[in-house]
């Protein structure tokens, strides 16, 4: 069964902390193996995600939080090691990250640890995807799409805030003016 031996090694190395370098070096390599088999089947890996996110018994040591955080880390690395292949599923490890960092989940404290790892999961998308930008001074994230269109969305409320069609080519990059609110695309 491909869901328990991701488990297993999700378990063992990506929320595994540990404490000297064979440890760290095996951990290393067990994060890069979770990281090679979620991009193989990524809509797996999302359901794998949601599936030990969202039940206490299925989270690891049953810590929800950490568990999302570890899920968020290797998103982080699927948009790093295969940058072209994850503009796919972009929209639903959104759709996780939002789900961590929503100012309407009672839990303050789960959002304020969680949200380390979106803060990086975005500087991650926005480095390695140019069809992906952040506007720092009013929290907001475009992303343009293959048909065409750029979604803005709304940090701090993790809500979108509006989309607009380019044309009908896909969107190559995306970037905010430095001096206006405005969005360059190509």
């Amino acid at each position: 069964n491909s869901h328990a031996l991701l488990l297993a090694l999700f378990t063992s190395f990506c929320v595994y902390r540990p404490t000297n370098s064979v440890e760290e070096y095996r951990a290393s390599y067990g994060a890069k193996a979770v990281t090679a088999i979620a991009c193989h089947d990524v809509r797996e890996f999302l359901k794998f995600g949601n599936t030990i996110s969202a039940d206490n018994h299925a989270a690891i040591d049953n810590d929800v939080v950490a568990t999302r955080i570890a899920v968020i880390h290797v998103f982080m690395r699927m948009i790093q090691t295969h940058p072209p292949k994850m503009l796919e599923y972009l929209d639903a490890m959104l759709a996780y990250v939002w789900h961590t960092i929503d100012p309407h989940s009672p839990k303050k404290s789960d959002r304020e640890r969680c949200f380390p790892a979106v803060a990086s999961m975005f500087r991650m998308a926005v480095h390695c995807l140019p069809m992906v930008s952040f506007q720092q001074h009013q929290q907001r994230l475009a992303i343009g799409h293959t048909d065409g269109t750029v979604v803005v969305y709304d940090v701090k409320t993790t809500s979108k805030l509006s989309s607009f069609e380019t044309g009908k080519h896909p969107v190559a990059a995306v970037a905010y003016s430095n001096i206006a609110h405005d969005i360059a695309t190509i």
